[in-house]
């Protein structure tokens, strides 16, 4: 089967044998676990911003939203709605999409080259992921209390109009919290 981005999607393979497919995957979830990115359409317009394509450009908007007051407020607000306390690959709030920029993904065993599994959290690539999370929180992109925060408390920032961006799961169901 292929995504809607054209990559392949590999619900069928443990349904494969040498005769053929053996049985009918269950589609509901192969792909509910995506990344989306929830952005703050208000903050966009208020300053003027476009949707962001690299990652280049969601730093440029995290700066813009900390540094150029898109509530018209002049109230503290932040970049990035995260909470580390369970983890950084998780169902909201999740920032897996850093590491993985850098070829790494924390909290998660992969197959290595050679056939073996490797810990992703320990891999170099990962330093790349944390060096970059540093320079956020440093740059006020992050809420300072993000390491206390668990994925509801980091989605109220969110919702309570105080960060611009939040990333989950495509059923994390953002708007619920919003009501």
């Amino acid at each position: 089967m292929e995504r809607g981005d054209g990559s392949r999607s590999h619900a069928w393979d443990p349904y494969i044998r040498e005769e053929g497919r053996m049985a009918i995957p269950i589609l509901d979830y192969e792909m509910n676990g995506d990344t989306v990115l929830f952005i703050r359409q208000d903050w966009m317009d208020n300053l003027g911003l476009e949707a962001p394509e690299t990652m280049d450009d969601i730093e440029e908007m995290m700066d813009a939203f900390v540094n150029e007051d898109p509530t018209g407020t002049g109230e503290q607000v932040y970049g990035l709605a995260t909470g580390f306390t369970n983890n950084f690959n998780t169902w909201m709030s999740t920032v897996d999409w850093v590491f993985g920029a850098y070829g790494g993904m924390p909290d998660q065993w992969s197959l290595a080259d050679d056939g073996s599994l490797i810990n992703g959290s320990i891999q170099p690539e990962i330093k790349e992921g944390l060096e970059t999370m540093k320079r956020w929180m440093d740059e006020g992109y992050i809420h300072p209390e993000s390491g206390l925060w668990d994925e509801g408390k980091a989605a109220e920032l969110f919702t309570a109009g105080r960060a611009g961006l939040l990333l989950g799961h495509i059923g994390c169901q953002i708007g619920h919290w919003q009501n």
